[in-house]
């Protein structure tokens, strides 16, 4: 059965031909009849999204292995593991082609696991040859460890995956009910696609940001700066981003000199939501400047709109990458991604005609509204700016409960006041003035072992905790209680451990969610235990919030509850008194004027105190 997805008859639509649909062994296939060598592309509809941190590489994994026995083959090829999808090209002739996409799904179809130990070191030095690049830790940051959040996280999955769970990944999202075939010929007549039979087709990756309330700000160690939101997905805002990334670059580089390249960034998160992304690189002494110069340049258009001038501008370059010859391509691409998501197919029409309905003020509407979710990350040493910015959450609101106080062992490197609180539920770092980590056991994404018994606890939340047994009185009980209640699925096995002991502490194992090893936990601190969000950096400014260190009410985990336990022992303090007060026979010389002045005064204390207490906690 073939099916046309026509393109042809709108008004914007010239010579963009149409997407034939068949498919091969199962597999839907896409196909255009465009001259010149072959090229082919077999989609998955899996990848690091769909991760978790122990298990984070395994589709990278099996893409290495599924063309280990190509690497001398005559087609030009290679693989690629996205957020969403995993895919394998091929460009040659038709029979080059055709053996190199049979020869894929059969490998995928019996993974060479023999070869498993050879390819995760392969892939350990391609990881440590790339850093995780700022979108990605926009995501992490929002995400925490956890779907879009593990792009820049460590492929941890290359230290202890067992060949079976790779081999059940394997069958579970390499299969033809998972995969789509997207060429640029009808499909030869020897291609067979021997994939195995799975479950169905993988839904996308669910889109849970870890609590923080926006917008917000905090600070990284890399000398770019830049902005994430999440929007709604539409083509209006594809082309708000372009818009965007002109503007700010005539600014910012043009007018102001004070970055050489500003890029914009428009990712699909869900079926949805999009993720979207402004950044611009900078030096350390102009970063403040350059900071403010992107704030003006999307508050201005948050408020007017694009000019007319921009709109047409954006509109007629459109036209021109559609009717470049190549643009089928695109419509290839993009036909074969949208079946794996389970989504209609946009023509180029489509998307022009929805493009030519945009106006300014839909455009200011859209960018409003996204800037309510702006996360915004600058270089260490920027001035922030005079904007409604929310605390950047760098503490966690509450600790563990039933705990065991544990105190730091004399001349280690634990800060003065420093506490731990460990128990069934989990464990609390705990450095005074409400400022403390929590990580429970039953949220932990991930957590480092080391032979050594250090324990590195990533919260789902988060939030990262380092310990250190050994600097703590009461360490192996503290170690025994970690292990125990550790769920065995999110335990990552790391091996020895150099450590060193005194000040300064550096104690970060390096490539560890991408923390820099000398980034401090908070400001003004040097703790040798891990503490705040992923990333490991501080907020800026940190909010001086959580609850006390050690209460036997810390149960109710958040501030409201306090505050409304004030309020309550107050109004009753004061019901009790005024009754017992005006009730009682009066004094020798007192009259009941004198009564009530003493009642207002206590009320007005009470309520003073009350006050006072209530505005800590906030």
């Amino acid at each position: 059965m073939t099916l046309a997805i026509k393109l042809a008859g709108a008004p914007y639509d010239q010579a963009m031909g149409d997407v034939q649909r068949t498919d091969v062994d199962g597999v839907p296939t896409f196909w255009i009849d465009r001259p010149g060598p072959l090229m082919a592309t077999l989609s998955f509809r899996v990848g690091q999204a769909d991760e978790t941190l122990p298990t984070r590489g395994i589709s990278h994994l099996v893409e290495h292995l599924g063309l280990f026995q190509l690497s001398h083959a005559s087609c030009q090829f290679n693989g690629a593991t996205e957020d969403s999808f995993t895919s394998f090209y091929a460009t040659g002739t038709p029979e080059e082609v055709t053996d190199f996409l049979t020869r894929v799904a059969t490998a995928l179809a019996s993974l060479p696991l023999e070869r498993m130990d050879m390819e995760k070191q392969v892939i350990k030095t391609e990881d440590a040859s790339r850093g995780a690049s700022f979108i990605a830790e926009m995501l992490q940051r929002r995400f925490g460890p956890a779907g879009h959040g593990l792009l820049a996280c460590e492929e941890f999955g290359m230290r202890s995956l067992p060949p079976q769970a790779v081999a059940v990944w394997a069958a579970e999202n390499f299969s033809r009910q998972n995969a789509v075939l997207a060429i640029t010929s009808p499909p030869p007549a020897g291609l067979r696609l021997p994939l195995v039979d799975g479950v169905g087709r993988r839904p996308l990756p669910a889109v849970a940001p870890v609590p923080q309330e926006y917008p917000t700000i905090t600070v990284h160690h890399h000398q770019i700066l830049g902005a994430s939101f999440l929007a709604a997905r539409s083509t209006a805002l594809t082309s708000l981003m372009r818009i965007i990334q002109r503007r700010a670059m005539d600014h910012l580089r043009t007018e102001l000199g004070v970055s050489y390249s500003i890029t914009a960034d428009y990712r699909r998160l869900d079926h949805h939501q999009a993720h979207l992304t402004v950044t611009a690189d900078t030096l350390p002494e102009v970063s403040t400047q350059a900071m403010d110069g992107l704030l003006h340049v999307l508050l201005s258009l948050a408020r007017t709109g694009p000019t007319g001038e921009e709109l047409d501008r954006d509109f007629e370059e459109a036209q021109k990458a559609f009717a470049q010859e190549d643009a089928l391509l695109g419509d290839l691409i993009r036909a074969a991604r949208y079946e794996l998501v389970g989504e209609e197919p946009q023509s180029r029409a489509r998307l022009l005609r929805e493009q030519r309905e945009v106006t300014p003020d839909l455009h200011a509407e859209l960018l409003d509204n996204a800037l309510e979710s702006s996360f915004w990350l600058v270089p260490a040493g920027t001035s922030g700016p005079t904007w409604r910015f929310r605390d950047y959450v760098a503490s966690s609101p509450y600790a563990v409960l039933q705990s065991k106080v544990l105190q730091p062992l004399p001349g280690t490197d634990v800060p003065p006041g420093a506490t731990l609180l460990v128990s069934r539920e989990g464990v609390t770092y705990s450095m005074g003035q409400d400022r403390q980590i929590t990580v429970l056991f039953r949220a932990c994404a991930g957590a480092l072992i080391w032979n050594n018994g250090d324990r590195m606890l990533y919260g789902d939340d988060g939030f990262i905790l380092l310990i250190e047994p050994r600097k703590w009185d009461g360490g192996q009980h503290l170690l025994q209680m970690v292990d125990h209640e550790l769920p065995a699925h999110v335990r990552i096995p790391m091996g020895d451990r150099q450590v060193r002991d005194g000040p300064p502490t550096q104690p970060i194992p390096a490539a560890a969610m991408n923390v820099p090893e000398s980034a401090p936990a908070l400001v003004g601190t040097t703790a040798p235990v891990v503490q705040g969000r992923t990333g490991g950096l501080a907020a800026v400014p940190v909010r001086q919030e959580g609850m006390p260190r050690h209460s036997r009410f810390h149960g109710a985990r958040n501030r409201a509850s306090y505050a409304l336990l004030a309020f309550a022992v107050m109004a009753w303090g004061l019901v009790v008194f005024a009754a017992s007060t005006l009730s009682a026979p009066l004094a020798a010389g007192e009259t009941q004027n004198n009564r009530i002045a003493l009642l207002v005064l206590f009320v007005f204390l009470a309520v003073l105190t009350s006050a006072v207490y209530v505005r800590r906690l906030f």
